[in-house]
């Protein structure tokens, strides 16, 4: 990836499944609750990316006021990076950025949306029944959208 930043907290996504998957003797109680804890860290760390890619498309720029705004703003207004929000948020910086995120195969914008799906179900107290091999499946055919994302725009 071009952002180092970016890449850095897409890369401790592995790290945590690393960690995850050396809980080798947890039940499926336990694994359930891990799976939940990691789409609740992959849509925050996407989230995180995102910005960080735009924000340093715009620190490229040299103008510290357009800088200055985006930081300050783009977190504030981006939320949840489901796959609308994600072209919503690349559309309005420009047409091109949306299309490149929105050619990618279905399977790759249903993972994203699965993610944050979860996470917001858990965070709104909605049972869920999904399983830690689901969760890093979702993670794994998810990733390349955060790629692409920081390709188009870096």
């Amino acid at each position: 990836m071009k952002s180092t930043t970016a890449e850095s907290l897409v890369n401790s996504i592995d790290s945590a499944i690393l960690q995850i998957n050396n809980f080798s003797h947890a039940n499926d109680r336990e694994k359930s609750f891990l799976a939940l804890y990691l789409v609740v860290y992959v849509s925050g760390i996407y989230e995180e990316a995102i910005e960080t890619i735009i924000n340093d498309k715009v620190a490229k720029l040299g103008e510290n006021y357009l800088s200055n705004y985006m930081q300050n703003n783009l977190a504030e207004r981006f939320r949840n990076p489901d796959i609308a929000n994600i072209l919503r948020l690349l559309g309005a910086f420009d047409k091109g950025w949306k299309d490149a995120v929105k050619s990618l195969p279905d399977k790759n914008k249903k993972a994203l949306d699965n993610i944050v799906l979860y996470k917001n179900s858990l965070a709104h107290g909605t049972a869920i029944n999904l399983t830690l091999g689901d969760a890093i499946q979702y993670y794994k055919d998810s990733r390349i959208i955060i790629e692409t994302i920081d390709a188009t725009i870096l």
